[in-house]
């Protein structure tokens, strides 16, 4: 019982010192920030000091005003005359609502009433900076749709990582004033959407601020605090085997600090780690990607910065051990944070790289795909490989979740194919549980002529979701003209 007490003592305090070192720091960048009359104070100490109040939730016309000033537009809302229909809003804050309004950058909860005081959420807050850079976001419905938009407005964490303007430290569920400061100082070092400038630039030459206020009030990086393990963790994920060379293939991370430590010997960093990459393939330049996520734990020498240990949640899950024994209820929580944006931050890598001169598309030979270009990615795991005259046959699985690994069953064609060298077709698996995880093919045979591919799955019910039936049940028997790379399927 004591060592149970002292475990959840050291938790509590180490929590409380996260914390707390997190709003030390926001003080500090909040004042680099009044500096630049980007962030005020919401009264005055006896001293004459200025109250930031950075443990309280900013509120909606709180986040609205850091968005117009974001964009450089400040002296415009000022001068803006009351256009927005709103009948709760301050008249303080009018013009801000009335340019923000005017542009379409904001809504209210309904056609008369905008809710100024009411809580702002993190990741409405995260929209209006990726908006400042230029990103534009949609809605759930459009899942996938992203001709339609950059991000999911209700999930913008992925592009926000990818960007680097989610500072370490930043909760997104108890979002305060602090994660505000954090945010907004982190986006002045982001770079504008499709452009080489950053934010602070632009702000700079919209008359924000000038670059003499800047450079006073930001001497060196705006998180230096953070700046020494997010350069330790960032080296060390791009020191992994994944981003080894590879044609037509665009590499790329996406991570997340939830927690920091240091004992004066480790410095200790849990993230959760996106590591992606998508590939353009033919004339037209079509994005697709593989990715793997999963929570590390990294322990780094605090004298030499190496790193000397590294333990992830799936070598825990096969270890039989819980995440929770190695990482915060915090970090845990956060796991599935980028899900929704991979896709989307993997489109924009490749965009950067094609444009950029980093990327183009050229075809593969069969040699090169079997041997060190599609399937020399550390997500791959071979299952099974059957060779025909035509092409090879490969059943694989890639990541590694709570869930298992995905299944993949691809047909790479040889020389004299008449699908043409290089072609790579991959064939429909079912899905093996209702997280949309796929199949496994391990059951394959071929015709006696070997044109011809087999392979079934036998599910003894339909996956159901409520009353809505996601998958059939049955036998689900597949089978594919190897010539064409056609398939068809029956069920039974």
């Amino acid at each position: 019982m004591k060592k149970l007490a002292f475990i959840i003592f050291s938790v509590l305090l180490t929590v409380s010192l996260f914390t707390a070192a997190a709003h030390a720091d926001a003080d500090q960048l909040a004042l680099r920030l009044k500096e630049l009359g980007m962030f005020r104070g919401v009264g005055e100490n006896a001293d004459g000091t200025a109250v930031f109040d950075l443990k309280r939730a900013p509120t909606r016309a709180e986040a609205l005003v850091m968005l117009v000033r974001a964009l450089g537009k400040e002296n415009a809302a000022l001068k803006c005359k009351k256009s927005h229909p709103f009948t709760d809003v301050p008249d303080w804050a009018d013009g801000y609502v009335s340019y923000a309004w005017d542009n379409k950058l904001t809504s209210g909860i309904s056609e008369t009433l905008f809710a100024p005081d009411a809580p702002v959420s993190a990741a409405m807050y995260m929209t209006f900076m990726l908006r400042a850079l230029g990103y534009a976001d949609t809605g759930l419905d459009d899942e996938f749709k992203y001709e339609n938009g950059d991000f999911y407005w209700e999930r913008p964490w992925a592009l926000a990582a990818w960007c680097g303007i989610l500072p370490p430290l930043t909760d997104i569920n108890d979002f305060t004033r602090a994660d505000v400061v954090n945010i907004t100082c982190a986006a002045f070092y982001a770079k504008l959407k499709g452009a080489d400038k950053f934010l602070y630039e632009r702000l700079i030459a919209e008359g924000a601020f000038t670059d003499k206020q800047f450079r006073a009030a930001f001497s060196g990086a705006a998180l230096s605090d953070y700046e020494k393990t997010e350069k330790m963790v960032s080296e060390y994920i791009r020191s992994n085997e994944h981003f080894k060379a590879k044609k037509n293939v665009a590499p790329y991370e996406i991570h997340h600090i939830f927690d920091i430590a240091d004992d004066g010997a480790l410095i200790k960093a849990d993230a959760l780690v996106c590591l992606a990459e998508v590939s353009i393939d033919g004339e037209n330049v079509k994005y697709y990607g593989v990715y793997t996520m999963r929570l590390w734990h990294m322990e780094f020498d605090a004298a030499t910065l190496e790193c000397k240990s590294c333990l992830t949640s799936l070598d825990l899950y096969n270890q039989r051990r819980p995440a929770e024994e190695l990482f915060s209820k915090k970090t845990v929580e956060g796991e599935g944070m980028f899900y929704s944006g991979i896709i989307g931050v993997g489109k924009l890598e490749a965009g950067l790289q094609t444009a950029g001169g980093r990327l183009a598309y050229s075809p593969l030979t069969y040699d090169e795909i079997m041997e060190n270009n599609y399937y020399s990615n550390p997500f791959f795991a071979p299952v099974r490989t059957i060779e025909t005259d035509a092409c090879t046959i490969l059943s694989w699985t890639y990541g590694g979740t709570m869930h298992g690994p995905y299944g993949n069953l691809d047909l790479i064609y040889k020389p004299g194919a008449a699908m043409g060298e290089g072609t790579i077709v991959s064939l429909p698996l079912p899905w093996a549980n209702l997280m949309g995880t796929t199949a496994i093919a391990e059951n394959l045979t071929l015709s006696d002529d070997k044109r011809t591919l087999y392979y079934s799955f036998y599910f003894d019910e339909p996956m159901l979701e409520g009353d809505t039936v996601c998958q059939e049940g049955g036998t689900f028997s597949y089978t594919v003209d190897l010539a064409t790379g056609e398939a068809r399927l029956e069920i039974k």
